[in-house]
């Protein structure tokens, strides 16, 4: 009997999706140009405002935090045979996993356009993160464990509504609704934060023509919510992920990687927190309409419903801003392939792919000390990443950090007192390069650090570019080390597709099919809409 398929979402002509455009922990301010309705969380008119004043503030009065369960992940895909592989390796090592569904079918006009159907192996419930620190450490060759938390109770949140004379306010349990009366009114949502705790983080607006939805994250951080058309989401998206001055074929290939991101992701990015995608960098970068540019536009608008297959199979389409030179699959691990790609790549010529692996520290320290004739080193030259007019050349870099600053950050943000670190050894590195997995040695304690973004945040507050570096000690007169420095290529995950590498090929005359061909192995897309 044939397995009962889970509807997780229904469209008619085009596909709608919810996008978390904004947070923060105590208020957020908003100016709106038309007349608009306030709602609260029962459907209850708390304004209607038909020439509203230039600001308004939305702001926490009370929070209630929610009761959560915690549970351990060890493997996530949509292929039910690895799902059986990986089951069969975990029990043999006597790790009682069960398995859960998450996602389901998506329906476009009543067809079936997608099967976002993921299967999860995990473990749990734990009451408290600390009761799962033994399974979050298990060293399982190609599984990177992953904590998780559901809730269990909701949060209680009382949310207070100003003009902006801040006399006048109302107040609403757990949501409030923002509801323009016209289509074409604009609200903007002032001063957010993006690319939070990074070097080059910056505040900007984010404007848009939908109704907005305010409500409290887990955290007790004020969330602000949009619904919009996926078309309508991609304009925002495609000038914030790649400049809107790149070639056209390499905009086009950006349109259709992010649409195919969406649609293999929905239902698995944020499905229980409110929202299918943030507008962060975790997501994809999503600017709002003052972002949107003439070309950017036109490559959303060639490439309108337009999405990436491998076979039959929807690719999940990774991309990263400089791969450094050698590419990866997107998987979380060796058993979890979700491109349709699933090997590395050398990012040049055919002819100089041949033999080459990155699979011995001899060979990552030859190859992040040189500067090889590569796409994205043109294309980084060329077009350089661009977060909100920061330029930056990540192709290559080096950072020193005090020895003393890690070990403080292990104690002031992972609660781990290792002592004096002795050492800082890559364990586990994809075929890419990037680490996997990473042992420090203290004096106290070793630790293993499993995960690349885990790896890029332990060092530094705002993060490495990636996890492609080696690693030198600086040794003191006491023959310990004073301070570790790090030389690296790339930035990002090193993932699917090279944006700069993109770049260089599009103004190398290659047009969209060719450049996601190089890419992901493949150039057939089909048309959903």
């Amino acid at each position: 009997m044939a397995e009962k398929k889970i509807i997780y979402r229904k469209f008619q002509r085009f596909p709608v999706i919810k996008i978390k455009i904004a947070e923060h922990p105590a208020y957020l301010n908003f100016n709106i140009n038309g007349p608009f309705s306030a709602f609260d969380n029962f459907g209850n008119l708390l304004y209607e405002i038909q020439e509203p004043e230039t600001s308004w503030r939305i702001k926490i009065s009370s929070f209630e935090a929610p009761k959560f369960t915690y549970f351990v992940n060890f493997y996530s895909g949509k292929d039910a045979k690895k799902t059986d592989d990986v089951e069969k390796i975990l029990k043999e090592k006597g790790v009682d996993v069960y398995r859960d569904v998450k996602g389901g079918t998506i329906l476009l006009n009543d067809s079936e356009i997608i099967n976002n159907t993921y299967f999860l192996l995990r473990s749990g419930e734990f009451e408290s993160a600390k009761e799962a620190e033994n399974l979050i450490n298990l060293n399982i060759e190609g599984i990177s464990p992953e904590l998780v938390k559901e809730k269990i109770r909701e949060s209680k949140c009382v949310f207070e509504i100003f003009e902006s004379s801040l006399g006048d306010s109302a107040k609403c349990l757990n949501s409030l609704r923002i509801i323009p009366h016209y289509s074409s009114t604009k609200i903007s949502i002032k001063n957010i934060l993006v690319d939070s705790g990074y070097d080059w983080s910056v505040q900007i607006d984010r404007t848009f023509t939908t109704p907005v939805f305010f409500s409290a994250d887990t955290m007790g951080r004020l969330i602000a919510v949009a619904e919009m058309g996926l078309e309508d989401y991609l304009r925002g998206v495609v000038p914030m992920e790649m400049r809107s001055d790149a070639p056209l074929e390499s905009l086009k290939a950006q349109a259709v990687v992010s649409r195919s991101f969406v649609l293999s992701r929905l239902g698995v990015a944020h499905s229980h927190e409110g929202f299918d995608f943030c507008s962060d960098p975790h997501c994809q970068m999503w600017g709002g309409s003052d972002f949107y540019s003439q070309e950017s536009d036109r490559a959303v608008k060639e490439t309108e419903g337009q999405v990436l297959f491998s076979g039959t199979k929807l690719c999940d389409t990774f991309f990263t801003p400089v791969c450094g030179g050698f590419t990866r699959n997107g998987s979380i691990n060796e058993f979890n392939a979700y491109t349709a790609k699933s090997f590395a790549e050398l990012d040049g010529e055919r002819k100089t792919k041949q033999g080459f692996k990155l699979n011995s520290e001899k060979k990552i320290f030859d190859w992040v000390s040189i500067s090889p004739d590569v796409y994205c080193k043109h294309g980084n030259q060329q077009s350089p990443v661009v977060r909100h007019g920061h330029e930056k050349d990540s192709f290559r870099w080096q950072v020193n950090i005090d020895r003393k600053d890690i070990e403080k950050r292990m104690i002031d943000f992972y609660s781990i007192d290792i002592g004096t670190i002795y050492d800082i050894i890559p364990v586990k590195r994809f075929k890419s390069g990037h680490i996997s997995q990473l042992e420090i040695i203290g004096s106290r304690k070793n630790i293993i650090v499993n995960g690349e973004q885990n790896i890029r945040k332990l060092f530094t507050k705002s993060g490495l570019y990636s996890s492609c570096f080696y690693i030198e000690a600086n040794i003191g007169h006491n023959s310990l080390p004073l301070s570790f420095t790090i030389y690296g290529a790339g930035e990002g995950d090193g993932a699917g597709m090279c944006q700069s590498g993109a770049v260089f090929l599009g103004s190398e005359g290659k047009n969209h099919r060719e450049i996601l061909k190089h890419y992901f192995g493949t150039d057939t897309m089909r048309k959903l809409y």
